[in-house]
């Protein structure tokens, strides 16, 4: 049975996210971002903010699947899609996990 986290690692957490991107198929899509406040990937110019939502939805979906697979549940991130000048990420807002990132 898989152990309900109160806290993670900021470098588990970046691994769990450069993992679920490749699960979800977009690293070839995008740059990964595995680091800061907002994990997940930058996604191609030519992709709608639909696009954006989906690809978001399918890192947190993985980011969830592959750390309960290696015996980590409880994290729940939700997908967000980040609009910064000069670049969009898709992904997850680290600050808004159900667990706390030390």
């Amino acid at each position: 049975m898989a152990k309900t986290a109160q806290t993670i690692s900021a470098d588990k957490l970046a691994a769990l996210t450069r993992e679920a991107v490749g699960a979800a198929d977009l690293a070839r899509a995008g740059r990964i971002v595995g680091r800061g406040p907002i994990l997940g990937f930058v996604p191609p110019r030519n992709f709608d903010a639909r696009q954006q939502l989906a690809a978001a939805t399918r890192v947190t979906n993985a980011v969830a699947t592959t750390a309960r697979a290696q015996g980590v549940s409880g994290l729940k991130p939700k997908p967000a899609v980040v609009i910064k000048p000069g670049v969009i990420i898709a992904g997850f807002i680290a600050a808004e996990l159900s667990v706390r990132v030390r």
